[in-house]
């Protein structure tokens, strides 16, 4: 580092003069404090100039007390001052008097860097060093970290102040950026009207039982494990693997109320499928009935305690080995009881000593964590539902017998925009359908839906092959002007053995014969749905008694490498061996031999005829 520069002891991307003029630097200072997105989000927060609260007076106050420093500030930062809405170290209750001007504040070179910021000692680092609150404030060591908007934007810090000189390590400032992503949280729930006054009202308390920075570390993994979750189990796991050691407890058990029963499932094991089932209503002698009915955690300290106050729950405690527990409800923000969590102890405990601020705490993160997923698996049953009504098992064909698939990407809701279709033409000719609508979510979903209805229906009326696509485009222009889908329809007509084919940007479909010989089908080519309106010739080609026709969207064939004809030859290969099998253990080895669930990018639809 260049002589002159206080040393950064966080490695956190912080650009010196080395790499960066100073005037440089203050101009890209000046320039993202001002950015209009960000002075946006910083006025949507609704904090400027706003009162104290309890709940950001106390993450300052962690900030000062786990980095030992006289300060700790939570600053919202616009174009001409730093708001102080948490300033642990200042006696100062009028908004007026919590703030200092941006040239002032610190903050904005947290702004300007867009990441974390140690000074070892400002009166040294060129940044910093004529900075006016060396003098006026005190200010020698300053570390802060940026406080961001759900959406990324920087709209102020998270900091410690210290008026001696010292050395920052990487622990301080992962212990920052924990506590500030707990202000975020707490600023997301102001901005989405959530009702937070016992989340508040528990971090308040959560100071008095901090011994170490563990805590803050098993909470954000718990944390991180719970948001991350898209199911239920998902979230019931990470309950059950780190959920005891946010609280110190021996064993946490977790269960959730299902609604269909109004029964609670005890919760556990490697796959979180319930364990066991009970009635919460069957008796008021019972810590989590008084859970339910209160909405307070229920405190037992000792197996006398549960023997004067609950006990028909002494033979369940006696045999789970929990001698001291500490029972709280789950509740979703209309205060509909989702579950609940029971610490447990194998010895006895004071229930002063119990740690009920962080299992309260635990309890809201892993409320909203169980509400999302729930949310997420009613979701995952109404698309299943439409996916079943739109895509149903195909009708009886005479001379073809038929198997149909369809498998989402990994990262789908469950359903996208490929899909099949079966739509008999007359007593011979039967129209096989494969289509992909650009995306795999609840848009593309829809537009499939228009885009097969009407394919299938203009098939149905007897359009020519040669103008179904075009005929398409023409319904569908006044309505959808985005969509864009390619689509494959292959024309079986069973009396005359053969196979007429027209695609709309679309992989060819590919015919095996009895010896297994395996070849594309001839067809006629345009460009995809919603690009043109051109007509096209389509191709017939004929078949042997025994073949078989697989038409499929391009997530069957496609691999990483996206080498569509290496990727079209490999196919191949794999139909002309498993061909000899019957649709149904055909169209499985297919999608079992192509697509591993790791390598799955995209949507799968596959119709599999077997011709006599």
């Amino acid at each position: 580092m260049s002589p002159g520069l206080g040393e950064t002891t966080y490695d956190a991307g912080v650009i010196d003069d080395r790499y960066e003029p100073l005037e440089v630097f203050l101009a890209n200072v000046a320039r993202r404090v001002s950015d209009p997105g960000r002075l946006a989000a910083v006025r949507a927060t609704g904090l400027l100039d706003s009162r104290a609260e309890a709940a950001f007076d106390r993450i300052a106050s962690l900030a000062s007390r786990l980095l030992d420093t006289p300060f700790g500030f939570i600053t919202l930062v616009d174009d001409r001052r730093s708001f102080w809405k948490a300033c642990i170290g200042v006696d100062a209750t009028d908004p007026a008097e919590r703030q200092n001007s941006v040239s002032d504040s610190f903050c904005q070179y947290v702004i300007g860097l867009d990441d974390v910021l140690l000074i070892d000692d400002a009166r040294l680092d060129e940044r910093t060093r004529n900075n006016p609150s060396i003098d006026s404030m005190g200010v020698v060591a300053w570390a802060g970290v940026p406080l961001r908007a759900t959406e990324g934007e920087v709209l102020g810090t998270v900091c410690a102040v210290d008026t001696k000189a010292r050395k920052w390590t990487a622990d301080d400032a992962e212990v920052l950026v924990q506590l500030s992503s707990l202000a975020t949280d707490l600023i997301d729930a102001r901005q989405t009207r959530v009702d937070a006054v016992e989340t508040r009202q528990a971090l308040s308390d959560v100071t008095e039982h901090v011994r170490s920075r563990s805590w803050l570390d098993h909470l954000a993994r718990l944390t991180r494990r719970v948001s991350g979750a898209t199911t239920l189990e998902e979230v019931v796991v990470a309950i059950d693997e780190d959920g005891a050691a946010v609280v110190g407890a021996d064993r946490l058990v977790v269960g959730i109320v299902e609604p269909e029963s109004g029964l609670v499932a005890l919760m556990g094991g490697a796959d979180g499928a319930p364990t066991d089932r009970w009635d919460p209503g069957r008796s008021d002698d019972l810590p989590v009935t008084r859970a339910f009915a209160t909405g307070e955690t229920v405190l037992v300290g000792s197996r006398a305690q549960r023997l004067s106050e609950f006990p028909e729950s002494i033979a369940v405690a006696d045999a789970a080995g929990a001698v001291a527990t500490a029972t709280t409800p789950l509740r979703a923000m209309d205060g509909t009881n989702l579950g609940l969590l029971i610490a447990c102890w194998g010895e006895e405990l004071a229930t002063a000593d119990m740690p009920v601020s962080q299992l309260e705490v635990m309890a809201d993160v892993c409320a909203h964590g169980v509400a999302r997923a729930r949310s997420a698996d009613e979701q995952r049953a109404l698309v299943s539902s439409l996916q079943t009504s739109l895509l149903s098992p195909p009708p009886p064909v005479p001379g073809i017998e038929l198997a149909v698939r369809y498998v989402p990407a990994l990262d789908s809701l469950g359903f996208g925009g490929d899909w099949y279709d079966v739509v008999p033409l007359d007593d011979r000719r039967v129209a096989l359908i494969v289509g992909d609508v650009v995306g795999h979510d609840a848009d593309a979903a829809a537009r499939m839906s228009q885009v097969r209805t009407v394919i299938a229906t203009l098939a149905h009326m007897g359009t020519p092959l040669g103008e179904l696509f075009a005929k398409c485009d023409e319904v569908l222009a006044p309505r959808s002007r985005s969509t864009m889908a390619t689509v494959a329809v292959a024309v079986v007509d069973t009396h005359a053995r053969t196979v007429t084919t027209a695609l709309a940007g679309h992989p060819p479909p590919l015919l095996a014969d009895p010896d297994s010989s395996v070849g594309a089908v001839p067809a006629g080519v345009r460009a995809p749905i919603g690009v043109g309106t051109d007509r096209t010739e389509p191709e017939t080609v004929s078949y042997l008694p025994g073949s078989v026709l697989v038409a499929y969207t391009d997530g069957l064939s496609e691999t990483r490498s996206g080498d569509i004809d290496a990727d079209l030859a490999a196919l191949g290969t794999r139909l002309g061996a498993a061909a000899h099998l019957d649709p149904e253990k055909l169209a499985d080895r297919l999608l079992a031999d192509s697509i591993q669930p790791k390598d799955r990018p995209d949507d799968v639809a596959i119709v599999v005829a077997g011709l006599s």
